[in-house]
C-alpha cells in the first residue's frame, strides 16, 4: 500500500454497503470502508490533524476533536454573561489567510 500511495496510484477499495434498520421501519444505508483504507485514512488524519489544529481560531468548535455542541453552547454562554449582545453565523466561501479572525 505505502509503493500505491507514494506511485500515486493507490485506488480506494469499493464500500460495504450495509442496510440498518430504523425504528420507525424501513432502513438507512451504512457504508463500511475497507481495513486497508481505514489504515490509510488514520494515518493522514494523524499527520494533518496537527496541522489544521494549528490554523484554527479558539472559537472553532465544528468537528474538531475534543470539542462538542455543549462546549460551544457554554462558550457562547460565558460570553452572553460578558455582556456581549451580537451573534454572526458566517459560511465563507473564499477567505483569505491573511484575514485575521478574533473571537
Amino acid at each position: 500500500m505505502k509503493n500505491e500511495v507514494t506511485r500515486g496510484s493507490y485506488r480506494q477499495q469499493p464500500l460495504r454497503r450495509v442496510p440498518i434498520p430504523k425504528k420507525s421501519g424501513g432502513t438507512r444505508p451504512l457504508s463500511i470502508p475497507a481495513v486497508r483504507d481505514r489504515v490509510l485514512q488514520t494515518a493522514v488524519e494523524l499527520v494533518l490533524t496537527p496541522l489544521f489544529e494549528a490554523q484554527f481560531e479558539d472559537c472553532s468548535f465544528a468537528y474538531r476533536r475534543g470539542r462538542s455542541v455543549q462546549q460551544a453552547v457554554a462558550r457562547v454562554e460565558r460570553l452572553r454573561d460578558q455582556g456581549y449582545r451580537w451573534v454572526v453565523d458566517a459560511d465563507i466561501y473564499t477567505f483569505s489567510t491573511k484575514s485575521t479572525i478574533n473571537c
